[in-house]
C-alpha cells in the first residue's frame, strides 16, 4: 500500500484481513487509504467511521478520520472532527497540521496559523511540509522559504526529507516547476503520501499538466 502500489494485491490482502478478524480495527484504518486511491471516498469515510467504532479511543483512528473527510473534500466535517481531537489531546501527533490544513483550505488563515504554533516536526511526509505552505499561502512568504531552506538544510545534513514535503512548500509559493520536480522525486524515493497526490489542494493547479500526470500513472493512479 505504502511502498510497493500493488492495488491488485493490495484488494486481496485486505479481504484476506477482513475474513480473518472483520472486528480488527486497523484493517479498516488502512482499508480506508486504498478507497482513496480507488476514488471512492465514501467508502473511505465509512471504513475510517469503522475503525472509529471500533476503537473508539484511539488517537490515530479518530486523527486519520479527519484525514480521509479531508481528502474526500468533506471540509466542515474535517473540521469539527479535527477539533474534536484536539480538545481531548492538543499534543497528539499530526493533529495541529491536520487543523491548520482544513483551515488554510477554508481560507481561514489566522486559524490556520494559530494551529500550528507550538506544533513539532512531523515524521509522517504527509504533514511535514504544512507549516511552510501554510506560510505562503497566508502571504507569509519569507517565513515559507526560511521553513523550505531550514527543511532542505536538514536534508544536506543527511536527515530524511520526503520530496513530497519540498513539493507542498513549492507548491504554496507558486513554483509549480520546482513542485513538479520534487513531486517526480518523490516518486523515485517512493514517498508514502504520493498515492494522494490527486487529491492534496495543494496540487489543484498542477493535476492538468503532464508531468504531474505521468507521475500519477507511474503508481497506478487514475487520472
Amino acid at each position: 500500500l505504502f511502498h510497493d502500489w500493488d492495488w491488485p494485491t493490495v484488494a486481496r490482502e485486505f479481504d484476506t484481513a477482513l475474513r480473518l478478524n472483520e472486528r480488527y480495527a486497523p484493517i479498516h484504518l488502512y482499508r480506508g487509504w486504498y478507497f482513496l486511491v480507488k476514488d471512492s471516498s465514501d467508502a473511505a469515510i465509512g471504513e475510517l467511521r469503522r475503525a472509529v467504532e471500533l476503537d473508539p479511543f484511539s488517537g490515530l483512528n479518530n486523527t486519520r478520520l479527519v484525514t480521509i473527510l479531508f481528502y474526500g473534500g468533506h471540509y466542515p466535517e474535517a473540521l469539527a472532527q479535527a477539533r474534536k481531537v484536539f480538545e481531548r489531546d492538543p499534543n497528539f501527533v499530526g493533529v495541529r497540521q491536520e487543523l491548520a490544513r482544513v483551515y488554510i483550505t477554508l481560507g481561514r488563515c489566522p486559524e490556520a496559523l494559530a494551529a500550528l504554533q507550538h506544533s513539532a516536526d512531523q515524521p509522517l511526509t504527509l504533514l511535514l511540509g504544512v507549516r511552510g505552505y501554510t506560510y505562503a499561502k497566508c502571504g507569509r512568504r519569507a517565513e515559507a522559504v526560511a521553513e523550505l531552506n531550514r527543511l532542505l538544510g536538514r536534508a544536506r545534513a543527511g536527515e530524511y526529507v520526503s520530496h513530497y514535503a519540498l513539493a507542498l512548500i513549492q507548491a504554496g509559493l507558486g513554483d509549480d516547476d520546482q513542485a513538479l520536480a520534487e513531486l517526480e522525486k518523490a516518486y523515485v524515493e517512493r514517498a508514502p503520501a504520493l498515492f494522494v497526490m490527486k487529491l492534496e489542494p495543494a496540487f489543484a493547479r498542477l493535476r492538468s499538466t503532464p508531468r504531474f500526470v505521468a507521475v500519477a500513472r507511474k503508481i497506478g493512479l487514475a487520472i
